[in-house]
Protein backbone atom coordinates (compact mmCIF):
# COMPACT_ATOMS: atom_id res chain seq x y z
CA UNK A 1 0.00 0.00 0.00
CA UNK A 2 1.05 3.64 -1.05
CA UNK A 3 2.87 5.32 1.94
CA UNK A 4 -0.02 7.30 3.95
CA UNK A 5 -0.45 8.40 6.97
CA UNK A 6 -2.12 5.56 9.32
CA UNK A 7 -5.94 5.99 10.82
CA UNK A 8 -7.26 7.04 7.40
CA UNK A 9 -9.74 5.23 6.18
CA UNK A 10 -11.61 5.53 2.33
CA UNK A 11 -15.18 5.61 2.69
CA UNK A 12 -17.29 4.92 -0.86
CA UNK A 13 -21.38 5.29 -0.75
CA UNK A 14 -22.44 3.15 -3.52
CA UNK A 15 -26.01 2.69 -4.91
CA UNK A 16 -26.68 0.60 -8.31
CA UNK A 17 -22.82 0.94 -9.42
CA UNK A 18 -22.07 -2.11 -10.84
CA UNK A 19 -20.76 -0.69 -13.99
CA UNK A 20 -18.28 1.56 -12.64
CA UNK A 21 -17.22 0.00 -9.85
CA UNK A 22 -15.08 -3.06 -11.27
CA UNK A 23 -12.80 -0.50 -12.56
CA UNK A 24 -13.06 1.40 -9.52
CA UNK A 25 -12.16 -1.38 -6.74
CA UNK A 26 -9.15 -2.55 -9.26
CA UNK A 27 -7.77 1.01 -8.74
CA UNK A 28 -8.29 0.75 -5.07
CA UNK A 29 -6.57 -2.76 -4.48
CA UNK A 30 -3.69 -1.51 -2.45
CA UNK A 31 -6.38 -0.07 -0.04
CA UNK A 32 -8.30 -2.62 0.54
CA UNK A 33 -7.63 -3.12 4.49
CA UNK A 34 -8.84 0.53 4.58
CA UNK A 35 -12.19 1.13 2.61
CA UNK A 36 -15.33 0.88 3.43
CA UNK A 37 -18.01 0.56 0.88
CA UNK A 38 -22.06 1.11 1.97
CA UNK A 39 -23.91 -0.61 -0.40
CA UNK A 40 -27.48 1.37 -0.13
CA UNK A 41 -29.68 -1.59 -0.93
CA UNK A 42 -28.85 -1.33 -4.41
CA UNK A 43 -31.31 -3.13 -6.46
CA UNK A 44 -28.14 -4.56 -8.74
CA UNK A 45 -25.70 -6.64 -7.87
CA UNK A 46 -23.36 -4.19 -6.29
CA UNK A 47 -22.92 -6.07 -3.82
CA UNK A 48 -21.71 -9.26 -4.96
CA UNK A 49 -19.19 -7.09 -6.68
CA UNK A 50 -17.92 -5.23 -3.81
CA UNK A 51 -17.39 -8.81 -2.09
CA UNK A 52 -15.96 -10.04 -4.98
CA UNK A 53 -13.56 -7.69 -5.54
CA UNK A 54 -12.47 -8.57 -1.60
CA UNK A 55 -13.68 -5.42 -0.23
CA UNK A 56 -15.48 -4.38 3.31
CA UNK A 57 -19.21 -4.34 2.03
CA UNK A 58 -21.99 -2.61 4.34
CA UNK A 59 -25.13 -2.90 3.18
CA UNK A 60 -27.97 -0.52 4.15
CA UNK A 61 -31.36 -3.00 4.78
CA UNK A 62 -33.24 0.56 3.47
CA UNK A 63 -32.16 2.57 1.51
CA UNK A 64 -30.54 5.96 3.40
CA UNK A 65 -29.06 8.13 0.26
CA UNK A 66 -25.92 9.42 0.10
CA UNK A 67 -25.90 11.11 3.40
CA UNK A 68 -26.80 8.13 5.63
CA UNK A 69 -24.50 6.08 3.51
CA UNK A 70 -21.33 8.35 4.76
CA UNK A 71 -22.35 8.35 7.81
CA UNK A 72 -23.27 4.59 8.23
CA UNK A 73 -19.28 4.37 6.80
CA UNK A 74 -18.13 7.24 8.73
CA UNK A 75 -19.40 4.60 12.03
CA UNK A 76 -18.08 1.43 10.97
CA UNK A 77 -14.88 3.29 10.39
CA UNK A 78 -15.06 4.51 13.77
CA UNK A 79 -15.57 1.65 15.43
CA UNK A 80 -11.93 0.17 13.85
CA UNK A 81 -9.49 2.96 15.06
CA UNK A 82 -10.08 5.00 12.42
CA UNK A 83 -9.13 8.66 12.67
CA UNK A 84 -9.71 10.02 9.60
CA UNK A 85 -12.36 9.56 6.47
CA UNK A 86 -11.55 10.76 2.66
CA UNK A 87 -14.65 10.10 0.75
CA UNK A 88 -14.94 9.22 -3.10
CA UNK A 89 -17.73 8.60 -5.19
CA UNK A 90 -18.29 5.19 -6.62
CA UNK A 91 -18.88 6.45 -10.18
CA UNK A 92 -15.70 6.63 -11.06
CA UNK A 93 -15.18 10.27 -11.40
CA UNK A 94 -12.53 10.60 -8.60
CA UNK A 95 -8.79 9.84 -9.56
CA UNK A 96 -7.26 7.66 -6.61
CA UNK A 97 -4.01 8.96 -7.29
CA UNK A 98 -4.21 11.60 -5.07
CA UNK A 99 -5.62 9.62 -1.87
CA UNK A 100 -2.23 10.34 -0.65
CA UNK A 101 -1.81 13.90 -0.97
CA UNK A 102 -6.05 14.10 0.43
CA UNK A 103 -5.01 12.10 3.38
CA UNK A 104 -1.38 13.80 4.50
CA UNK A 105 -3.55 17.76 4.21
CA UNK A 106 -6.32 15.86 6.44
CA UNK A 107 -3.96 14.52 9.09
CA UNK A 108 -2.11 18.32 9.50
CA UNK A 109 -5.60 19.27 10.50
CA UNK A 110 -7.02 20.50 7.58
CA UNK A 111 -10.49 20.32 5.90
CA UNK A 112 -9.48 19.05 2.22
CA UNK A 113 -12.29 19.93 -0.97
CA UNK A 114 -11.23 18.74 -4.36
CA UNK A 115 -11.17 21.01 -7.03
CA UNK A 116 -12.62 19.45 -10.49
CA UNK A 117 -12.39 23.00 -12.48
CA UNK A 118 -8.79 24.47 -11.86
CA UNK A 119 -8.47 23.48 -15.81
CA UNK A 120 -11.81 23.72 -17.61
CA UNK A 121 -11.03 21.23 -21.14
CA UNK A 122 -13.44 18.75 -21.20
CA UNK A 123 -16.10 19.96 -19.16
CA UNK A 124 -19.76 19.73 -20.07
CA UNK A 125 -21.31 23.16 -19.90
CA UNK A 126 -24.36 22.42 -17.95
CA UNK A 127 -22.03 20.74 -15.04
CA UNK A 128 -19.74 23.51 -15.25
CA UNK A 129 -22.67 25.98 -14.97
CA UNK A 130 -24.32 23.84 -12.34
CA UNK A 131 -21.08 23.72 -10.11
CA UNK A 132 -20.73 27.56 -10.86
CA UNK A 133 -24.62 28.10 -9.33
CA UNK A 134 -23.16 26.09 -6.58
CA UNK A 135 -19.81 27.94 -5.96
CA UNK A 136 -21.62 31.53 -6.59
CA UNK A 137 -24.34 30.41 -3.90
CA UNK A 138 -21.75 29.99 -1.12
CA UNK A 139 -19.89 33.57 -2.07
CA UNK A 140 -23.47 34.98 -1.80
CA UNK A 141 -24.19 33.71 0.95
CA UNK A 142 -21.37 32.72 3.00
CA UNK A 143 -18.48 35.15 1.31
CA UNK A 144 -16.16 32.41 0.67
CA UNK A 145 -14.93 31.55 -2.70
CA UNK A 146 -15.15 27.63 -2.87
CA UNK A 147 -14.52 26.24 -6.85
CA UNK A 148 -15.78 22.93 -6.64
CA UNK A 149 -19.25 23.17 -3.72
CA UNK A 150 -20.01 19.87 -4.86
CA UNK A 151 -17.64 17.35 -4.67
CA UNK A 152 -17.35 14.38 -2.78
CA UNK A 153 -14.26 14.12 -3.06
CA UNK A 154 -13.31 14.78 0.41
CA UNK A 155 -10.96 14.65 3.95
CA UNK A 156 -11.97 15.28 7.51
CA UNK A 157 -11.80 14.68 11.09
CA UNK A 158 -14.16 11.27 11.77
CA UNK A 159 -15.24 12.27 15.37
CA UNK A 160 -15.62 15.80 14.63
CA UNK A 161 -17.88 15.59 11.97
CA UNK A 162 -20.12 12.61 13.11
CA UNK A 163 -20.63 14.75 15.89
CA UNK A 164 -22.08 17.00 13.14
CA UNK A 165 -24.24 14.52 11.47
CA UNK A 166 -25.89 12.96 14.52
CA UNK A 167 -26.97 16.68 15.55
CA UNK A 168 -28.85 16.90 12.36
CA UNK A 169 -31.00 15.20 10.55
CA UNK A 170 -29.31 15.12 6.86
CA UNK A 171 -30.73 13.49 4.09
CA UNK A 172 -30.36 13.17 0.50
CA UNK A 173 -26.77 15.27 -0.30
CA UNK A 174 -26.93 17.75 2.67
CA UNK A 175 -24.33 16.27 4.27
CA UNK A 176 -21.78 16.99 1.28
CA UNK A 177 -23.01 20.86 1.83
CA UNK A 178 -23.28 20.66 5.55
CA UNK A 179 -19.74 19.55 6.22
CA UNK A 180 -18.59 22.05 3.92
CA UNK A 181 -20.56 25.10 5.50
CA UNK A 182 -19.28 24.12 8.51
CA UNK A 183 -16.10 24.26 8.24
CA UNK A 184 -16.54 27.50 6.26
CA UNK A 185 -18.33 28.97 9.10
CA UNK A 186 -16.10 27.72 11.88
CA UNK A 187 -12.83 28.99 10.01
CA UNK A 188 -11.30 25.55 10.12
CA UNK A 189 -7.94 25.29 8.24
CA UNK A 190 -8.96 24.69 4.29
CA UNK A 191 -6.62 22.72 2.16
CA UNK A 192 -8.24 22.69 -1.61
CA UNK A 193 -6.52 19.76 -3.75
CA UNK A 194 -7.01 19.86 -7.18
CA UNK A 195 -8.33 16.86 -9.42
CA UNK A 196 -8.79 15.75 -13.07
CA UNK A 197 -12.89 16.35 -14.13
CA UNK A 198 -13.69 13.01 -15.56
CA UNK A 199 -16.83 12.93 -17.03
CA UNK A 200 -18.25 10.21 -19.50
CA UNK A 201 -19.43 11.25 -22.56
CA UNK A 202 -22.11 8.16 -22.84
CA UNK A 203 -23.83 9.50 -19.24
CA UNK A 204 -26.68 12.51 -19.28
CA UNK A 205 -25.35 15.19 -17.18
CA UNK A 206 -27.57 16.91 -15.72
CA UNK A 207 -28.61 18.24 -12.07
CA UNK A 208 -30.52 15.95 -9.76
CA UNK A 209 -33.28 18.20 -7.85
CA UNK A 210 -32.33 16.33 -4.57
CA UNK A 211 -29.09 17.91 -4.88
CA UNK A 212 -29.86 21.83 -5.48
CA UNK A 213 -32.63 21.43 -3.22
CA UNK A 214 -30.11 19.90 -0.12
CA UNK A 215 -27.69 22.85 -1.29
CA UNK A 216 -30.74 25.35 -1.17
CA UNK A 217 -31.62 23.71 2.06
CA UNK A 218 -28.13 23.94 4.02
CA UNK A 219 -27.82 27.80 3.03
CA UNK A 220 -30.97 28.90 4.28
CA UNK A 221 -29.76 27.40 7.84
CA UNK A 222 -27.43 30.03 7.90
CA UNK A 223 -29.26 32.84 5.98
CA UNK A 224 -32.51 33.23 4.43
CA UNK A 225 -33.79 36.26 1.77
CA UNK A 226 -36.36 36.22 -0.97
CA UNK A 227 -34.13 34.64 -3.76
CA UNK A 228 -33.55 31.41 -1.54
CA UNK A 229 -37.28 31.08 -0.67
CA UNK A 230 -38.35 31.88 -4.62
CA UNK A 231 -35.61 28.89 -5.47
CA UNK A 232 -36.60 26.30 -2.66
CA UNK A 233 -40.91 26.63 -3.65
CA UNK A 234 -39.87 26.17 -7.55
CA UNK A 235 -37.75 23.36 -6.48
CA UNK A 236 -40.69 22.09 -4.71
CA UNK A 237 -42.95 22.71 -7.53
CA UNK A 238 -40.74 20.93 -9.88
CA UNK A 239 -40.77 23.57 -12.55
CA UNK A 240 -38.53 25.17 -14.49
CA UNK A 241 -37.40 28.56 -13.38
CA UNK A 242 -34.63 31.57 -13.58
CA UNK A 243 -32.54 33.12 -10.85
CA UNK A 244 -30.23 35.43 -9.85
CA UNK A 245 -26.86 34.73 -7.82
CA UNK A 246 -24.11 36.78 -7.41
CA UNK A 247 -24.78 39.03 -10.86
CA UNK A 248 -25.89 35.87 -13.14
CA UNK A 249 -28.54 34.80 -14.33
CA UNK A 250 -29.22 31.12 -14.19
CA UNK A 251 -32.08 28.90 -15.98
CA UNK A 252 -33.07 25.52 -14.46
CA UNK A 253 -34.68 23.53 -17.11
CA UNK A 254 -37.03 20.67 -15.06
CA UNK A 255 -36.81 17.44 -16.87
CA UNK A 256 -39.94 15.18 -15.40
CA UNK A 257 -38.49 11.93 -16.42
CA UNK A 258 -35.44 12.04 -14.15
CA UNK A 259 -36.18 14.62 -11.26
CA UNK A 260 -33.23 17.00 -12.46
CA UNK A 261 -32.23 19.74 -14.28
CA UNK A 262 -30.10 21.50 -16.79
CA UNK A 263 -28.81 24.45 -15.85
CA UNK A 264 -27.92 27.30 -18.01
CA UNK A 265 -26.24 30.49 -17.72
CA UNK A 266 -23.76 32.48 -20.19
CA UNK A 267 -21.02 30.55 -20.91
CA UNK A 268 -18.68 33.75 -20.96
CA UNK A 269 -19.56 34.68 -17.35
CA UNK A 270 -19.05 31.43 -16.00
CA UNK A 271 -15.59 30.87 -18.01
CA UNK A 272 -14.42 34.22 -16.41
CA UNK A 273 -15.67 33.60 -13.09
CA UNK A 274 -13.64 30.27 -12.57
CA UNK A 275 -10.69 32.10 -14.30
CA UNK A 276 -10.21 34.78 -12.11
CA UNK A 277 -11.43 33.33 -8.79
CA UNK A 278 -9.16 33.52 -5.97
CA UNK A 279 -9.06 31.04 -3.03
Amino acid sequence: MPNIPPHTAIIIPAYNENKSLPKLLDSLSCFRDITFIIDDNSEDDTAEIIKRKGFYCFKNTEKKGTSGSIVSGLYHALSQGFKNAITIDADGQHDINYVKEFAEAVEKGCFVCGNRFKKLDFIPSNKLTSNCFASKIVKQYLHTNIPDVACGYRAFNIQKYLKLATKYSLNDFELIYSFLYHAITTNEEFEIVPIPAIYYPEKLWDTSRKEVFSLILTTCKYKQDETLLSITKNLNGRCSFECVVDNTLFHFYYMNSFDSYFIEADLKDIYSYYNNMVY
